[in-house]
């Protein structure tokens, strides 16, 4: 994309450039965390508070609960760095087949990772 100047009364304007495929994956990235998060919530709420701090989530015996806090962790440490990529790639030209592909099997991975961890 190349930012489309406009002379407009003596002043120069710059058009801005949207970078339309990748907002689409990063909402279904920020519907995937809403998700995890909320799934989180769902297995803690009958625990007893103590339960949530993380060191006594490491020593705890409660496997669905460590289980899905390092499904929303993982996530939550991979999906942003992947979606600033994915931006720098859509507005420095990269073909539209190629972000939609990649914004695709990035985001089924990551749903099939949260599902199987």
């Amino acid at each position: 994309y190349e930012p489309v100047k406009h002379r407009q009364g003596g002043a120069m304007q710059l058009e801005i450039v949207v970078p339309t495929t990748t907002c689409f994956y990063a909402g279904l990235c920020g519907a995937l965390q809403l998700a995890l998060w909320i799934r989180i919530m769902m297995v803690r709420a009958p625990l007893p508070a103590s339960t949530h701090e993380l060191g006594n989530l490491a020593a705890s015996s409660d496997n669905e609960n460590l289980r899905v806090t390092r499904a929303h962790g993982n996530y939550t440490e991979n999906a942003p760095i992947f979606v600033i990529m994915l931006v720098a790639a859509e507005l420095c030209g990269s073909p539209t087949v190629w972000i939609d592909a990649t914004g695709f099997v990035f985001f089924f991975a990551r749903l099939m990772h949260a599902k199987g961890l």
